[in-house]
């Protein structure tokens, strides 16, 4: 299955918002790894995660990356949608983080996919949360924020409400 044929795994509800993105890997000054930077799939410029001209619908972002216009497609996290995300970084060997992580990928069923690395996992619920966190390899974010997202499928799940978990997971991040 090719990159572009994966993206059509992405959950239906999420690809009818009007909320997607093309992302480019890029190096930044003073950043030990690349970033994931997000760019509008209909002007080709800058996107912000603020800014809803910017972003375009599903099939405009799969479009842009299929003419290599980005290295991926994300969509963006809003306070007028449903979503949240919950990104588990690679734990490069950390037996303690994997065992965190083991255990919040196991609470929240719900859809989950590969990043684009294929070292960490997204999984995408319902539920709001008071404002992003990360601490250990995990992040947690309900608007303000992009992910990006493969179709590379690691738990084909609905995307499940999870508010109360999302809010006890948010607290054990440092949120108050």
């Amino acid at each position: 299955m090719t990159a572009h044929t994966a993206l059509m795994n992405i959950p239906e509800e999420l690809r009818s918002y009007p909320q997607w993105v093309v992302w480019r890997s890029e190096q930044r000054d003073g950043d030990a790894k690349p970033t994931k930077v997000p760019y509008s799939p209909t002007i080709g410029r800058l996107a912000s995660v603020s800014d809803p001209a910017t972003w375009g619908s599903f099939d405009q972002a799969r479009a842009a990356h299929e003419a290599g216009q980005g290295s991926g497609v994300g969509f963006v996290f809003t306070e007028q949608d449903p979503y949240a995300g919950i990104d588990l970084d690679d734990p490069e060997g950390d037996e303690a983080v994997w065992a965190i992580q083991r255990k919040v990928f196991d609470a929240f069923q719900s859809y989950a996919e590969r990043s684009p690395s294929g070292r960490g996992l997204h999984i995408i619920v319902k539920g709001k949360l008071p404002g992003g966190r990360r601490r250990s390899k995990i992040e947690a974010y309900s608007s303000r924020r992009f992910f990006t997202f493969t179709g590379d499928v690691y738990r084909n799940a609905p995307v499940n409400d999870h508010q109360e978990l999302l809010q006890e997971l948010w607290t054990e991040l440092g949120g108050t």
